[in-house]
């Protein structure tokens, strides 16, 4: 079931939907090291966030973990493929900007949690102050997400544009073994629509992600290269 939120204009990732299932689906696979990552570290509870879900896959990965699980997102194309799949019936999807979330409206979390999606909802220091009032007292927020090396400036990263989408494929053949599903993310990523959304959004350095993390939550774990270009961030509420 998919509710109606606050949303902004038709996201380009309404024209990705089909395609992103596809593509992603090398990240559903065991012994994907970004999926064990989260799963060790998302150890169950009465209520889960997950916070740009995309097709699903997260909320429907610890469904046997929490209670309730509730996937956001601002796409409604994205939202119909995870309505369609086989969901858990304590899985809900609501198609929500990050910016309206809020503890009064939604309550609040055991543990939220976010895989390479925040990068695209804004920079960090605008995006994780919404964030930190929705983790509950002794709650979790797992976040693994974008980064570039500190090294690389900004207009490298645009430029490398030219060939990533050539890396990502390769890294999805590695992951999956399947030809196919190299191809679903190499057509994902030379889509236009995804051209065109990417050429504005560049990952936070390393550094810049690290600051700001730790200033909404003092005390978090960063962990760089979770898998190559991923950072991950966990944070445990005071009781």
């Amino acid at each position: 079931m998919v509710t109606e939120g606050s949303t902004e204009s038709r996201p380009p990732f309404d024209e990705l939907a089909e395609l992103y299932d596809r593509f992603i689906g090398a990240m559903d696979r065991e012994g994907n090291p970004a999926r064990a990552w989260l799963l060790d570290r998302l150890d169950g509870g009465g209520r889960a966030l997950d916070v740009g879900c995309g097709n699903g896959r997260n909320s429907r990965l610890v469904a046997d973990r929490y209670r309730e699980v509730v996937g956001v997102d601002i796409s409604a194309g994205m939202l119909a493929v995870a309505a369609a799949k086989d969901n858990p019936p304590n899985v809900r999807y609501e198609r929500r900007d990050v910016h309206d979330l809020s503890p009064g409206r939604d309550g609040v979390f055991d543990a939220v949690f976010a895989m390479n999606s925040l990068f695209a909802m804004g920079p960090p220091e605008a995006v994780l102050p919404v964030l930190r009032p929705l983790v509950a007292p002794g709650g979790r927020l797992v976040v693994l997400d974008v980064t570039r090396p500190d090294d690389v400036p900004a207009a490298d990263v645009e430029t490398r544009e030219t060939f990533h989408p050539f890396e990502v494929a390769h890294t999805v053949y590695r992951l999956s073994g399947e030809v196919e599903d190299a191809v679903a993310a190499l057509r994902y990523m030379l889509h236009p629509a995804w051209r065109e959304m990417s050429a504005g959004l560049v990952p936070p350095a390393l550094g810049a992600f690290r600051r700001a993390y730790e200033t909404v939550f003092p005390g978090v774990e960063i962990t760089p290269d979770v898998v190559p270009t991923l950072t991950g961030a966990v944070w445990r509420a005071p009781a």
